[in-house]
């Protein structure tokens, strides 16, 4: 249940953003792009997310759950048709991993980011060890913990794997497999 709030909030966020973006859409490829991947990637992960939990309310519900009475078997049906409306989960998802592959190769090779929301690519990419040691220093059971030390954990944590992901791909490129294997 608790993830649902999660989730909530990250909608309200990106609807949040989507207005502000809306009146500066002037470059519609540098906006929306951003705007895309993010509302993919929110898709994708409320979409089964709320599958997940749908399951889980059914059992913890025991009987009753699955009786035609607690009307969950239409939130069911409902929650894995969303799954693939407006695009398979997997598809969606490829499609933010792309774009997120894309910024950390302009990093690498000294471009900048398409979106200043990805400015950490860059900071990770110069100094990863300096980024860590920020990351480490961070006390999770202080009572002090504020947002700002947990958006740093979670970019030091996307910037890694966006980057790891970004060397596996460049390396089976290399190794002579195409571009559908290595999409897979």
């Amino acid at each position: 249940m608790a993830w649902a709030f999660v989730n909530k909030f990250a909608v309200d966020e990106i609807l949040n953003l989507y207005v502000s973006l809306k009146p500066q859409i002037i470059d519609p490829k540098r906006n929306l792009e951003f705007l895309h991947a993010i509302s993919t990637f929110t898709k994708a992960s409320v979409g089964s997310a709320a599958v997940t939990t749908y399951y889980e309310v059914r059992q913890a519900l025991g009987g009753f759950g699955y009786s035609y009475y607690s009307e969950l078997h239409e939130m069911i049906n409902n929650g894995d048709i969303n799954t693939t409306w407006e695009g398979d989960n997997r598809v969606l998802l490829q499609q933010t991993a792309r774009f997120l592959m894309k910024n950390c190769n302009r990093v690498a090779t000294g471009k900048e980011v398409s979106t200043e929301h990805l400015g950490y690519f860059k900071a990770f990419n110069e100094d990863k060890a300096g980024m860590l040691a920020k990351v480490a220093d961070i006390d999770f059971n202080a009572e002090d913990l504020g947002l700002s030390q947990v958006i740093q954990v979670y970019q030091y944590f996307a910037a890694k794997t966006a980057f790891r992901g970004m060397d596996h791909f460049t390396e089976a490129l290399g190794a002579g497999k195409d571009m559908f294997e290595v999409y897979l």
